[in-house]
């Protein structure tokens, strides 16, 4: 996400969706790349995890 900010610019960042796809669906895998992301997010992003058969609406 520094790397996107670096080029971008923060300012251009801010709230900006992020669609988070393919997770590893095994174990705690999911809700722990999950906790990661949000913990490290810098950028204030607006992260969104997708779920199988809902729509998504930006």
């Amino acid at each position: 996400m520094q790397a996107l900010a670096n080029i971008a610019g923060l300012p251009s960042l801010d709230r900006l969706n992020l669609v988070i796809t393919h997770r590893k669906p095994t174990g705690n895998n999911e809700e722990t790349i999950r906790r990661q992301l949000e913990s490290g997010n810098p950028l204030n992003a607006r992260l969104v995890f997708p779920e199988q058969g809902k729509r998504l609406d930006f």
